[in-house]
């Protein structure tokens, strides 16, 4: 009998549930529908400038039309101008108070400026302070109260996540400074070959151009001696035969004259076709070196305009870096203490270890409510297996990554020391355009512009290369710095 009257009771308990759900049910309906009408009432009013809609004006007589009302005037009495368009007119028509983005501003500024910039000011530096904030309450216990793990985790690893975006910012603004200065340094190298080339030109050309002016001086005086040379012969009617001879012997040394005239014609010809081809391939060179300093320009300006964004600048903001590009010094790491380092400071190793302890946890707490041959068990023990088998992975990674990376920069900073010494050896200005021409013994001309030409060449493309690992260098050992300690990536708490 007590066992009836228990399942009345619950019976009767849970109609009254029942009862009391539909009753807020419909409570809940009615409150919505009478805002609803409330809402519809104050937009009707809104509409007709106050006036309920059964009081609005009715419509003029065909033919009148109706006269647009005055501007209301302001406190002070005068008349109000109606907005423009897209403009706002306060906080009525916006809603929300708009926050302005941070902006750096214009100007000069060191590669150090424009990182504490980021790290601090920026709107990256910003969101990182809120994310801080949110785990600090995760910290303290907000959200967190029931859940012991988690909260653990979030005192532990804020500080973690805190450097880890700090790094990100780092290496963004190293990446943007290092970029801007390679372009920089580029376009400068790029200037100086278009230079040197429009010196070879110059001197190509002036040189053909005397070459050119000197031939008809050079022919002149045969041109007007071989009529006076030839004279006698046309007079040999009636001479004596001792000027027949004399005759003869002034006719040997016109043609004399006339062969070494030719060959001194054809030895101008050949030198300014020489002169000629090389003022061309010399034109040629000058022609791409411009390209290339265009090229260089765009390259330069699209640094500068990401620079512009990522420090909250308008687009066209003057600005630039005033580092000098050169090589950081390699950390004084070995491979197993930097290996030891990162092992115990990475956030990725962090967030491994903690996905182990909350399977295990949840593993625990399954089995005081399911057979140990469950699914539900056997299911979560399959979790477990794959958090640690992450776990392992992860750690592997990280040490085989940390390794690699200062194995490379040993050798990146050997391969830079050989390339300076290379370059400090040969030269790293443009030669002179000590541009020279030689004739041979065949008649032919020959000049030095190929050496010049290929000595340039050289110079340019070793300093090139070097203003290019230089930079890669630089910003592999930032990122190294970061990868022996908490790393670039925040654990998700």
């Amino acid at each position: 009998m007590a066992g009836v009257k228990k399942k009345d009771r619950a019976v009767v308990a849970a109609i009254l549930a029942a009862a009391l759900v539909v009753g807020l049910v419909l409570v809940n309906r009615g409150l919505n529908s009478a805002s609803q009408a409330q809402a519809a009432r104050l937009a009707a009013a809104q509409y007709n400038g106050g006036e309920s809609p059964s009081s609005a004006p009715a419509d003029p007589p065909d033919g009148q039309a109706q006269a647009a009302p005055d501007p209301e005037p302001s406190p002070s009495g005068e008349a109000q101008d109606e907005p423009a368009f897209g403009t706002q007119t306060g906080q009525e028509e916006s809603g929300v108070e708009e926050t302005p983005a941070p902006s750096a501003g214009g100007g000069a500024m060191t590669l150090a400026q424009l990182t504490d910039w980021m790290v601090n000011e920026s709107s990256g530096a910003l969101a990182a302070d809120t994310l801080a904030q949110a785990e600090s309450a995760l910290a303290a216990g907000v959200g967190t109260a029931d859940d012991a793990l988690r909260r653990t985790f979030a005192q532990s690893q804020a500080p973690g996540n805190g450097q880890a975006r700090r790094n990100q910012l780092e290496e963004e603004a190293a990446a943007l400074g290092l970029e801007y200065l390679r372009c920089r340094d580029i376009l400068a190298l790029r200037e100086e070959s278009a230079a040197f080339y429009e010196a070879l030109v110059q001197t190509v050309s002036g040189q053909l151009q005397a070459a050119q002016s000197a031939a008809p001086a050079e022919t002149a005086p045969a041109q007007s001696a071989a009529p006076a040379e030839t004279a006698p012969l046309e007079e040999q009617t009636g001479e004596s035969l001792e000027d027949a001879g004399q005759s003869d012997e002034n006719q040997a040394d016109g043609e004399q004259a006339d062969e070494a005239q030719a060959g001194e014609e054809a030895a101008g010809a050949a030198q300014t076709e020489r002169l000629q081809a090389d003022l061309e391939t010399a034109q040629a060179a000058l022609a791409s070196a411009q390209l290339a300093v265009e090229e260089a320009q765009a390259d330069l300006q699209a640094a500068t305009d990401a620079l512009n964004t990522a420090l909250g600048n308008p687009i066209g903001t003057f600005l630039e870096v005033t580092d000098t590009l050169t090589a950081q010094a390699l950390p004084a790491l070995t491979a197993d203490r930097a290996a030891r380092q990162a092992l115990e400071g990475r956030n990725e190793i962090r967030q491994a270890a903690y996905e182990v302890e909350r399977a295990e946890q949840t593993l625990n707490q399954l089995r005081y409510e399911y057979a140990p041959d469950s699914p539900e068990i056997l299911e979560q023990q399959a979790v477990l297996q794959q958090a640690q088998g992450a776990y392992s992975q992860t750690v592997s990674q990280v040490e085989a990554g940390v390794r690699d990376s200062l194995t490379r920069l040993e050798l990146q900073s050997r391969q830079l020391e050989q390339r300076a010494a290379a370059l400090e050896q040969a030269g790293t200005s443009a030669p002179q355009t000590d541009y020279a021409l030689q004739s041979g013994t065949d008649g032919t001309w020959s000049s030095n512009l190929s050496q010049l030409v290929e000595q340039w060449t050289q110079t340019e493309s070793g300093r090139a290369a070097l203003i290019e690992e230089i930079a890669r260098f630089n910003l592999d050992v930032i990122c190294f710095q970061h990868a022996v300690g908490a790393g670039c990536v925040a654990a998700e708490i």
